[in-house]
Order: structure tokens, then C-alpha cells, then sequence
């Protein structure tokens, strides 16, 4: 690929980084100059990539958290008569070599989609990313409040009134993940309006291994239950729990975000799961009247899935 933006930037005279930016509808090019470079570029057959859409992800490493996600709207891109590219974040320039006709982003953190209109003309949609209602940005996500709603109005019905939360200590600030910021603020605010403590919660950072020390000290601080924030968390905190001896939910209940990983826990997890396919679907269908040129009026909203399985009951009776 790159070697045909060389050869598009041989024929037209231009710089590779002109050509690209042409290509790319950068507002800093004339139109003499765009259209001198999108007609070379149709000869030179560059514009046959123009059926891909490119899949931006934080890392590649951390491809395997988004599997999901990835999965469905690789199948339907497919299904459509696209193909998919994976660019991790720290090679966006990728996005230039291939030429994408449009871009998804997966990235929940770093606020891309702030500066994407400054450097790029190619239509974005953004899932799981805070809705900044920027123009030609739009956004598929899930709805946090009707999620963490429903696993504290469940919990409150059996009973509890010391709940627990357990989640990422680096939740705050303009670069954080939209999503956990937003988990956070919801069960403080659902709880405050109970009139129940909203103070029960432990972080820890990304890369902290020390899983036991958490849970105990969330546990010192008299839960009954826990909520965890984060799909990759549950299972962690479970296995927390049986090593210092606490069963789940005889003496704790125990629910959260979930993985398809945690249905083979034992006891299976209770909790809410991202509706993958709506999502999905959702992004392509907003992705493709862009594509279009049609009017797309409003980011979309997507409610979480409940699953009521065995790991919640009522709270243990105090001797």
C-alpha cells in the first residue's frame, strides 16, 4: 500500500504526506490539488481499497478483551462486502496507508474522537466512547445507567444495604475510560438516593496483580455484597474470595460486568453483558448512511443484558 501512495505522489508531484491528506479530504488542501490526486489515484487503482473499514483498538494485546465486539462487527463488515483492518491506537497513521472508507473505534480512553475532525475527513463512529456530540462523530454505547440500575435494585430487593463496589483506581480525568468514570458516578448516585452508603469502593490499577489484599479490604469495610465495574474483573474477585474462604453467596454476594467466561465459574455469575450484536449492527448502520451521505440524527444508546444466575441471595443473617 505504501508503495502505491509513492507512486501517486511520483505521478502528481506532490509529497507522500500531501497525497495522503488529499486522500483523506484534509480541509488543508486545495481542491485543484485533491482532485489531481483522487484522479491519479483512480488510475493507478489505489481507490479499489476504498471497501475497508479500518477497526481501531487501544493495543493489539488487548484485542482478546474486545473478542466480542470484534467478532460481530468483523462478521457483518464481512457480510456486507467490506473488510475489516485492525489498527492498534499507537499506529493510526496506518489509517492513511489503507485508505479506509470509514473508521470504527473501539478506544474508550484516549478522546480520539476530539481530535479525529482536525487531522481526518473520513466518517467515524465510536463505540463504548463518551458522546461528545462533535460534528461528523458519532457514537454507539452502552446504556451504564439501566446496566448498573439493574444490578442494584436487584441486590437492594434481596436485601442488601452495605454494597460494595470494586474497580480501577485511575477512573478519573479527561483521558480515562468513559465507561468506568460513568459506572462509578451511576452506583454513587443510585445508592445516594437509596440513602445507603455510596463509599464502599476499592481500585486498583491496571496492572496491580494483588487481587486478595482488595477484596479484604473491601470486605473490612462490612459489604454484604460486591459489584465489580469491569468484564475481566469477576472472575479475579471469585477466585479472591475462595482463597481467603468466603463462600459465594452464602456468606457474600457477588455480581457485575461479565465475560462469556464467567458462565463457567461456579457458582455462574449474575450479572449484565454488553449486547455485542446490537451494538454491532447499531455502528454498522450508522456507519453506513454516512457512508451515504444520509443524515444520521442522533448517537444510539443500547440496553445491557441480564442474567440471573447463582452467585447473589439474600445477605447471611448476623449471629
Amino acid at each position: 500500500m505504501k508503495q502505491k501512495l509513492e507512486d501517486i505522489a511520483r505521478k502528481t508531484g506532490y509529497s507522500i504526506t500531501t497525497v495522503s491528506r488529499a486522500l483523506n479530504g484534509s480541509s488543508s488542501i486545495s481542491e485543484k490539488t485533491r482532485l489531481l490526486v483522487l484522479e491519479t489515484a483512480r488510475k493507478t487503482g489505489y481507490l479499489q481499497s476504498g471497501k475497508t473499514i479500518a477497526l481501531v483498538v487501544p493495543r493489539i494485546d488487548l484485542a482478546y478483551y474486545y473478542k466480542d465486539m470484534i467478532e460481530r462487527l468483523g462478521s457483518i463488515i464481512q457480510f456486507s462486502g467490506f473488510r475489516m483492518e485492525l489498527i492498534p491506537l499507537h499506529d493510526l497513521e496506518l489509517i492513511e496507508e489503507h485508505n479506509p472508507s470509514a473508521v470504527l473505534s473501539l478506544v474508550g480512553e484516549d478522546g480520539l474522537e476530539r481530535y479525529w475532525g482536525k487531522k481526518y475527513k473520513i466518517p467515524l463512529i465510536c463505540i463504548n466512547a463518551m458522546p461528545r456530540h462533535l460534528e461528523g462523530v458519532f457514537s454507539v454505547h452502552s446504556n451504564e445507567e439501566q446496566g448498573m440500575r439493574i444490578l442494584l435494585e436487584h441486590l437492594l430487593s434481596l436485601g442488601h444495604r452495605r454494597i460494595g463496589m470494586f474497580g480501577y483506581s485511575k477512573v478519573e480525568g479527561e483521558n480515562a475510560n468513559y465507561a468506568f468514570q460513568d459506572r462509578k458516578k451511576i452506583f454513587q448516585k443510585i445508592l445516594s438516593e437509596q440513602g445507603l452508603p455510596d463509599h464502599l469502593t476499592i481500585g486498583l490499577d491496571w496492572n496491580e496483580p494483588e487481587y486478595v489484599g482488595a477484596v479484604c479490604r473491601l470486605l473490612d469495610k462490612g459489604v454484604s455484597a460486591i459489584v465489580t465495574v469491569t468484564e475481566t474483573q469477576t472472575m479475579k474477585v471469585l477466585h479472591s474470595l475462595k482463597q481467603i474462604g468466603i463462600r459465594i453467596p452464602e456468606d457474600l454476594s457477588l455480581c457485575g460486568w461479565l465475560s462469556e467466561m464467567d458462565f463457567y465459574c461456579d457458582p455462574q455469575m449474575t450479572g449484565v453483558m454488553q449486547n455485542y450484536d446490537y451494538l454491532a449492527r447499531h455502528a454498522f448502520v450508522m456507519l453506513n448512511r454516512l457512508l451515504h451521505r444520509e443524515e444520521v440524527r442522533e448517537n444510539v444508546l443500547v440496553d445491557y443484558n441480564f442474567f440471573l444466575r447463582r452467585s447473589t441471595a439474600a445477605p447471611k443473617r448476623k449471629k
